[in-house]
């Protein structure tokens, strides 16, 4: 038996004009602002206005990023999407995704990041490994915002998450105000990979990087328990 309809009943419809119009209220009292510069968005705007979006210092020019891995670790290629400097636009979008619980803002950029993996193809690769934090300072902050990169990019590109092949096995002291040879040594022998990364080539994702100290240890790792191919992907780096 056909089920009938009742062209007449509007209810749905009125229910999403009502949410709707709430949320349009809502917007007028409490306007979502730009990350970077703090000036209401307009309705169709995300996250960061379009004049700051543009502003966003792209590396062009990836040969300064694998400089800082030249020598010292095998790996495919490396890509960053930002360049990182102090007080910078991109240094407040790093502070927000990492400081300020903006996790929504985590994964838009991570859909960005999916896209420059698109267009530098990596169809043959097994997944994204995002940098562990230990389960301390995680358990602290509520979430990884390099687990919340790798979601948006799997979002954009396919590629799987692996969470479980690395973790953090001791809790290191923060990399911000560190010189550049004690960043090394903070991170020798603080990650532990798991042997089911045999024979799987991997992007290792972090959200900024500074002298590679931090994506050369994980890839040590790794590559010791097996795994054949590494490449590195960040939101920023400094250059």
């Amino acid at each position: 038996m056909p089920i009938k309809v009742n062209p007449l009943n509007t209810e749905p419809k009125s229910e999403n004009f009502l949410i709707a119009s709430f949320q349009d209220f809502i917007s007028l009292i409490y306007p979502d602002t730009c990350c970077c510069c703090e000036t209401a968005l307009a309705k169709a705007e995300m996250h960061i206005c379009l004049s700051c979006e543009i502003a966003l210092p792209i590396i062009i020019d990836q040969t300064i990023v694998g400089n800082k891995f030249m020598g010292k670790i095998p790996y495919h290629t490396s890509v960053a999407l930002y360049q990182y400097a102090k007080l910078n636009s991109v240094q407040n979008l790093v502070d927000e995704i990492k400081y300020k619980n903006n996790q929504e803002l985590a994964l838009y950029l991570g859909q960005k990041m999916g896209k420059k993996l698109i267009d530098k193809s990596f169809d043959n690769y097994d997944g994204i490994v995002p940098v562990p934090l230990h389960q301390s300072k995680q358990k602290k902050r509520g979430y990884n915002q390099s687990e919340l990169l790798a979601k948006g990019m799997s979002e954009t590109c396919g590629l799987p998450i692996f969470t479980q092949l690395l973790t953090r096995t001791k809790a290191t002291e923060t990399q911000t105000l560190k010189q550049r040879f004690a960043r090394w040594t903070n991170v020798e022998t603080v990650f532990s990979a798991n042997e089911k990364v045999q024979g799987m080539k991997l992007i290792l994702l972090d959200d900024v990087l500074t002298t590679g100290a931090t994506l050369v240890a994980c890839a040590e790792s790794l590559l010791k328990k097996g795994s054949t191919e590494i490449s590195f992907m960040a939101l920023a780096s400094a250059v």
